[in-house]
């Protein structure tokens, strides 16, 4: 019974983590894909675009994090090390509080 538990939570997680990675890879193609396309309408609103640069470059470093956080999820729950689970734990809990916050500043800031 407890070997099952085990498997179910494997799967559980491996789901969760590959929902994060498909995020974080949607995130890089975003940035990149702004980033490199000169006809888009954000670079044709803004003649001084230094800002949406930054903006995509940030799209696409979040994207690479959110990445390379669920490699290394991906290796602690393969190879079941339990430091490395704790680290991917608290690394995630980090990252979500982390857009939180920001998405609350945004929307005060808005206003």
């Amino acid at each position: 019974l407890r070997k099952n538990k085990t498997l179910i939570f494997k799967y559980f997680l491996n789901l969760i983590n590959g929902a994060f990675l498909v995020l974080g890879l949607l995130l890089m193609g975003f940035g990149t894909w702004l980033l490199l396309d000169r006809n888009n309408i954000f670079t044709a609103l803004d003649e001084n675009n230094h800002l949406i640069v930054y903006i995509f470059q940030i799209l696409m470093g979040t994207g690479s994090a959110i990445v390379l956080l669920c490699l290394l999820g991906y290796l602690g729950i393969h190879n079941e090390i339990r430091w490395l689970l704790l680290l991917y734990t608290a690394l995630l809990m980090w990252a979500v509080g982390v857009q939180v916050v920001l998405s609350t500043f945004i929307f005060i800031k808005k206003k």
